[in-house]
């Protein structure tokens, strides 16, 4: 059982919003099962996967964002430094932690 409640999120990807659900990625906008579409399936975008966890494009519109108490969220914010802002807003629970998309 999971507890930990979990996102990654960046302001630079054109990818929907998403979260997983027992290794399903979920399309936040019309929650229709994206699992096997075309999502880069590189590490930062399979985070989510770990702790049925959340993707949220920060450019996203905000009723997009997920209504959650974040513990942790992984952001890699490249464009727009105000989205940070944003995240601890919205999340003030959420430990926030930098890091980078690609490796």
């Amino acid at each position: 059982m999971n507890n930990i409640k979990f996102a990654v999120a960046t302001d630079n990807s054109s990818q929907p919003s998403y979260y997983c659900d027992g290794g399903r990625y979920i399309n936040y906008s019309d929650d229709k099962d994206i699992t096997h579409t075309d999502l880069p399936y590189t590490s930062f975008f399979t985070f989510p996967e770990l702790f049925d966890g959340h993707f949220i494009n920060l450019n996203s519109p905000w009723d997009l964002y997920p209504k959650e108490d974040f513990d942790l969220i992984f952001a890699a914010i490249e464009c727009n430094e105000n989205h940070l802002i944003k995240l601890r807003k919205s999340y003030p629970n959420a430990v926030i932690m930098g890091m980078y998309k690609e490796y």
